[in-house]
């Protein structure tokens, strides 16, 4: 029985199976065909009985013919049949024995393989385009299995990171470590091999063999049902230059490039930490706003490239005398900050602030020359109860300004009068932006006489703010703040405008005498405007006046900001027929060679020299030599200031041709000088 259940399971295998079995004698010769891939062939038994078994074959392939010669010598074997009918086969070869045991021929069992054998080709296929894509990459590929071992590594991948096939990266510290989560990667990775086709991206960094580390951007791809490939993909990207390259945008979004030094933005934030840190401790933090003075001097004579120089030796000298915990910024070009945590505020403050000035007054050697600098200091001292960062550098840049105001070259510690001031000033530059559009400014005119015949020879027009809350506020109490806004120039133009006018009108209702002219004075700033010649003739034409009528006033301070400049400027100006008069004249330090070369028609001897005229030799004696110096040149000589009769006499003495000051008259309102045209009178 069990003899025929196994001819029964071959006579459905044969019938069912795509196989084919081929009974062959000693010569080849088929004596009988059967099975169900004979239905595939086209043929049937009968058709290949009396064949030799070869020429079934469509190829006559020396194996075919090898492995049936050795079925018929005894041996049982496995071989494949490359092309039968245009088919692929697997044959199984054994050689027929009769009762006695003698060999009569053989039996080939073929079964049909054609469709595994293109699968496997095209796999095959495949894995090689997969392997010629990566091979020549320059980008890194792993082929990972399940459990992180490297079943296949790049050749570029071998090089840049030292993976090879067999590494096992299971836990390993060299698999991808990302700097904020070093779990991260790993996570990832497992994410993805839960899911056939899941795709993850990773970013992070590799160990290498000598230790370094590579910045690696990767995106894994779970191919492990991919027959080609079979395993899980990384594609990986070194990005080392781009994280280099952010890095370092990083530390210049939060650096100065000259000093090496945090900025505003990263001391603030070292600030508020200070600050945290103090309420918690129950300290205090000190703030230390450094400015350099007069630094512009420094770049405009030696070059931006020894200013430079200077500005890293200064950075080098802070260094020198601070604490190891203490924190230097640079704010700007010639501002520098320091925070100190911890500090008593009863004495360190000064302490410290005393330090770096005495450590910035010795000399900097630049250029093989010595320059000497002058530092004003800022402090203010706040804990984490009562202080904030902004607060605080405001406090701070106050107490500065204090310093620069009080002659530069010292410090001061903010107070809450400093603050009241701030304050007061900040409502005055808000006020001051809407004064010329609310028309609160005034223009009073100050007599000029004529110390020859005693009559009035001019006028010089002086602005006025008539603050609706502080009243008739004179030039000091705003102009500085005007030349800090940028609002002098507009300004400037206004007090033109309205003096052109003034001239007119005053012609038209009296009558103005020969050489009449009210003088206006020009800012620093409006003489540096290449337009300024056009918008004083705009203002004489708007008025239609004589251009005589007009003298333009510039302090010789403001002459020797840009001496060439100012020449050229001032020509054209004189081409237009206005007068020319340097005001405050042997405060500025010009040269004379200069001086020779300006258009101008006057000079006046400043107040400073003039109020000591009757009693300081001294001042006296330079009064005279301008009063000769003018004379030489042809200019009209004009002493200001003159408030007692000593002083007129002392410059009637000294030849002045004219003067002005509160002993002759003081600034009169618009009416009070029409009124005083008016009567004409005499000195």
């Amino acid at each position: 029985m069990h003899g025929r259940g196994n001819d029964d399971v071959q006579k459905v295998a044969l019938e069912h199976a795509p196989v084919v079995a081929v009974s062959v004698d000693l010569t080849g010769t088929c004596t009988s065909a059967e099975g169900a891939a004979l239905e595939l062939l086209g043929r049937t038994g009968g058709d290949l009985v009396g064949c030799p078994f070869l020429s079934l074959c469509d190829v006559r392939h020396p194996d075919v013919s090898a492995a049936l010669r050795r079925a018929l010598t005894g041996e049982t074997l496995t071989a494949p049949i490359d092309e039968m009918f245009g088919l692929e086969f697997e044959a199984w070869y054994a050689p027929l024995r009769s009762p006695k045991g003698d060999i009569t021929g053989a039996i080939v069992v073929a079964t049909d393989v054609t469709a595994r054998r293109a699968a496997e080709r095209e796999v095959a296929q495949r894995e090689a385009h997969f392997r010629a894509l990566v091979q020549h990459s320059s980008d890194m590929t792993l082929v990972l299995t399940a459990d992180a071992e490297v079943r296949y590594a790049s050749p570029a991948t071998e090089r840049r990171l030292g993976f090879r096939t067999g590494d096992a990266l299971l836990g390993a510290s060299r698999w991808l470590v990302d700097s904020d989560d070093p779990g991260a990667s790993w996570r990832t990775f497992l994410a993805v091999r839960e899911t056939p086709g899941a795709m993850g991206r990773m970013e992070g960094r590799v160990r290498l063999t000598d230790g370094s580390w590579c910045a690696i951007e990767a995106m894994v791809t779970n191919l492990l049902d991919e027959p080609a490939i079979g395993g899980i993909v990384v594609n990986m990207r070194d990005i080392s230059e781009r994280k280099a390259a952010e890095q370092q945008l990083m530390w210049r979004a939060f650096h100065d490039p000259l000093t090496g030094l945090p900025n505003r933005a990263l001391f603030l934030d070292r600030l508020a930490g200070a600050l945290a840190r103090s309420g918690r401790r129950g300290t205090s933090v000190a703030v230390f706003l450094l400015d350099v003075d007069r630094f512009k001097v420094i770049n405009d004579s030696l070059g931006h490239e020894a200013g430079d120089d200077v500005l890293r030796a200064f950075t080098r000298r802070i260094v020198s005398v601070l604490r190891p915990d203490d924190a230097l910024a640079r704010f700007g070009d010639d501002e520098f900050t320091v925070v100190c945590e911890g500090v008593d505020v009863h004495r360190e403050p000064m302490t410290i602030a005393e330090r770096l000035s005495t450590a910035l007054s010795a000399p900097f050697s630049v250029e093989n020359r010595e320059v000497y600098l002058s530092t004003s200091i800022g402090v203010a001292v706040a804990d984490g109860s009562n202080g904030d960062p902004e607060s605080m550098l405001r406090d701070a840049d106050e107490a500065m300004y204090r310093a620069k105001e009080r002659g530069r070259n010292r410090f001061e510690l903010f107070d809450v009068a400093m603050r009241d001031r701030a304050i007061e000033r900040m409502e005055t530059e808000h006020a001051l932006h809407r004064a010329v559009e609310l028309r609160q400014l005034r223009v009073h005119y100050q007599p000029i006489v004529d110390l020859t015949s005693g009559a009035v020879a001019g006028a010089e027009a002086l602005v006025r703010w008539q603050h609706p809350a502080l009243g008739l506020l004179p030039p000091d109490r705003f102009i500085p703040l005007a030349e800090e806004m940028g609002l002098i120039v507009e300004i400037g133009e206004w007090v033109l405008q309205q003096a052109c006018w003034q001239v007119r009108r005053w012609e038209h209702a009296l009558g103005l005498p020969p050489g009449f002219a009210v003088n206006v004075n020009l800012s620093a700033a409006q003489l540096s405007r290449p337009r300024l010649p056009k918008g004083v003739q705009a203002a004489i034409e708007s008025a239609r006046i004589d251009p005589g009528r007009i003298t333009l006033e510039i302090t010789e301070s403001a002459l020797m900001e840009d001496p060439e400049t100012a020449i050229a400027t001032l020509r054209d100006l004189k081409a237009l027929g206005v007068s020319l008069c340097v005001d405050d004249f042997g405060t500025g330090y010009s040269s004379l060679s200069y001086l020779k070369r300006l258009p101008i028609d006057a000079l006046k001897v400043d107040r400073a020299f003039v109020a000591g005229i009757d009693v300081d030799q001294e001042d006296r004696a330079i009064a005279e030599a301008v009063v000769a110096l003018a004379h030489t040149l042809g200019l009209a000589a004009i002493a200001e200031g003159v408030e007692t009769d000593a002083q007129l006499e002392q410059v009637r003495k000294l030849g002045c041709d004219g003067a002005q000051g509160f002993q002759l008259s003081g600034p009169l309102s618009c009416a009070e000088a029409t009124e005083l045209l008016r009567r004409r009178p005499t000195w």
